[in-house]
């Protein structure tokens, strides 16, 4: 758990609690724990007995004369093991002896904010099916969770679905089985939580064997009755500042030989590895960052951010940081100040997505004029409207959301996006007789959104700055 709020309260669900206004400030509606059921956190090494014959008859020591060996025990605190799945972590409780209350005030204090809080839970495999379900049902009526992220291969997630108290609230899994899911349901609570937003997205905005079609594909993912989680940077790899300034994981100190960790990061330093004082360098990462933040809040599925990413969180290149209890697996909250402007960026484009529904249309694109208004619901374009060339090489796009498609706002969307390193034309398509094309972002300024909506004094092309998304709107 990150450190947060007072610092004798931090890594505590109290911590949490006092987030809680600065969380729904920046325009976030849920938070989900890693696992804080209690679970054995030293790693326990096998012990193996050596015949006599291999048995050493000296001491093993190195050239400097140090034992050689000795166990690196390391301590996992991130809880990804068999657990006590009926008992609330104590150590995450600022008052030991009563964990469970001080995790049902968080709760309360979430929902009073009209939050949502939901769990990750953890079961190895062949864990008795019947204690899944048991323990899942436990933690909706003794905690009052909204949903679980379910993590384990061969679960019983059909059964989950079907239950009469599970099927209530929110799962979020690798897959379903489709055939189970309920059709037309009037509650929607199923989510496909899957990496692959993530790899389509860094290598894109790196440069890193980036294919336009399969990034398109994830910004458009929905399903017609489950939806998509996408995010960019978790737990499980480099925070999103790290994505952009480091090549490769730098994971030492977790005393693996540097082993541990996802070796695909596809990230890119640009120039130097760690922090750097060059100002070219600091800004192309500055921009990165912010591209990065609008592809995924401009993408069709549930986005989700680590904490601390809004304010650019480090982990010094650390990829794997389960055994950090310290300031590298720590978020530095003191970073807020200096931060301010990365915190009015993403609330802005919070209140962006959360004012244009049309983006999160909650079914997928027909890429049709289905409703008969004069266009589609969705459409792309390059340096001809109407024309998408949308293959895997090209580094420019434009996509158009048609407002005439949603009932609370009207506004048209267009999003253009431009990777190449120079600039670039995007035909505009022609709005309705009275419509006009306005500017309200653009990633290269260090004020990205307009404090209003700017007119376009050329109504049939977006001139875009390279390595940068533009938004307008017509209305």
């Amino acid at each position: 758990m990150d450190t947060a709020g007072d610092k004798k309260h931090k890594g505590t669900f109290e911590a949490v609690s006092d987030r809680i206004n600065y969380i729904k400030k920046l325009g976030f509606t849920s938070i989900l724990l890693m696992p804080v059921y209690e679970f054995e956190e030293m790693t326990i090494p096998v012990k193996h007995d050596i015949p006599e014959y291999a048995k050493p008859k000296y001491s093993l020591k190195d050239e400097q004369g140090v034992s050689t060996n000795k166990q690196n025990d390391k301590v996992n605190f991130w809880g990804y093991t068999t657990g006590n799945y009926f008992a609330v972590k104590a150590s995450y409780a600022s008052d030991t002896s009563n964990a469970s209350n001080e995790l049902r005030r968080l709760v309360e204090r979430l929902h009073k904010n009209g939050m949502e809080c939901i769990v990750e839970m953890y079961f190895p495999d062949r864990t008795d099916h019947n204690l899944i379900l048991d323990a899942l049902r436990y933690w909706v009526m003794s905690f009052h969770v909204d949903g679980f992220k379910l993590l384990g291969d061969r679960l019983p997630v059909t059964a989950i679905v079907k239950d009469a108290l599970l099927s209530r609230t929110k799962i979020l899994y690798d897959g379903f089985d489709m055939s189970v899911v309920p059709q037309n349901r009037t509650y929607e609570n199923l989510y496909i939580d899957k990496e692959e937003y993530q790899f389509a997205a860094r290598m894109m905005l790196n440069h890193i064997n980036c294919n336009m079609y399969e990034l398109l594909n994830q910004q458009k993912k929905q399903g017609e009755n489950v939806g998509f989680i996408n995010y960019i940077s978790s737990n499980n790899g480099f925070t999103l500042s790290d994505l952009f300034m480091y090549n490769d994981r730098h994971n030492e100190a977790n005393g693996e030989k540097n082993a541990d960790g996802p070796s695909w990061n596809f990230s890119n330093n640009y120039g130097c590895e760690g922090p750097s004082r060059k100002r070219f360098i600091r800004e192309i990462r500055k921009l990165k960052w912010k591209d990065a933040m609008l592809l995924l809040f401009l993408a069709q599925g549930v986005p989700m951010i680590m904490a601390g990413d809004e304010i650019c969180n480090s982990q010094d290149g650390n990829n794997n940081a389960y055994c950090q209890d310290n300031p590298t697996g720590w978020v530095n909250w003191s970073n807020e100040h200096s931060r301010r402007e990365n915190i009015r960026f993403l609330t802005r484009l919070i209140k962006f997505r959360d004012e244009h529904p049309v983006i999160s249309c909650p079914k997928p694109f027909k890429f049709s004029d289905y409703k008969a208004v004069g266009y589609p619901d969705l459409s792309y374009h390059c340096k001809n409207a109407w024309i998408g060339e949308c293959d895997a090489t090209k580094l420019c796009v434009g996509v158009m959301y048609c407002g005439d498609y949603n009932e609370v706002n009207k506004d048209y969307v267009y999003v253009a996006y431009n990777f190449y390193s120079s600039r670039e034309k995007l035909a505009l398509p022609k709005l309705k007789k009275g419509m006009k094309w306005y500017a309200v972002c653009d990633s290269t300024l260090k004020e990205p959104f307009y404090d209003t909506p700017v007119l376009c004094e050329n109504q049939q092309y977006a001139d875009v700055s390279p390595q940068s998304v533009y938004i307008l709107i017509g209305r």
